[in-house]
């Protein structure tokens, strides 16, 4: 048996083959004949260049809304209230203690016991359980818890109740 053919392999790179059944293909759509080889790609342009972009300045702040006021506003009414609270406690120990008094000067410290005095004495007044009562020409009985709150007419007639 004797064969005829050839059976050393022919290797043809593959893009040989690729380009061979391109043209075969474009022959057959074309039968015209072949075109002018295909150019080679074009080179590549130069880098593009980007601009910077400018950057937009900060949108202006958004006014406050009405429930941000309020918040704001109860809040520095809430600090007014504490510093007068805290101004309060400190006169008042300023002048009613003895060694809040000892701190201001001396010219100072006879005044501010004379006051202390007073109020000292006046805030026990208001707190006693004094009570003064008196009958009117009807026959009602009146209980008021100052002297001064008696009618000049019934006073000699007032009883201090404690």
């Amino acid at each position: 048996m004797s064969d005829d053919r050839d059976d050393r392999l022919h290797t043809v790179p593959i893009t040989e083959q690729i380009m061979a059944r391109v043209q075969d293909a474009v022959d057959e759509v074309d039968p015209a004949g072949p075109k002018e080889p295909p150019r080679p790609p074009p080179e590549p342009d130069a880098p593009l260049e980007i601009e910077a972009i400018p950057e937009r300045p900060p949108a202006p702040p958004l006014p406050p809304t009405e429930a941000e006021l309020a918040r704001g506003r109860s809040r520095r009414r809430r600090i007014l209230v504490s510093a007068v609270v805290f101004l309060v406690g400190a006169a008042a120990f300023v002048g009613f203690t003895d060694i809040g008094r000892g701190l201001l000067p001396t010219h100072l410290q006879g005044q501010a016991k004379t006051l202390a005095d007073d109020v000292e004495r006046r805030a026990r007044e208001a707190t006693t359980d004094r009570f003064y009562t008196f009958t009117d020409d009807d026959g009602v009985v009146h209980i008021v818890d100052a002297l001064d709150k008696v009618p000049p007419r019934y006073r000699s007639r007032a009883e201090e109740t404690r």
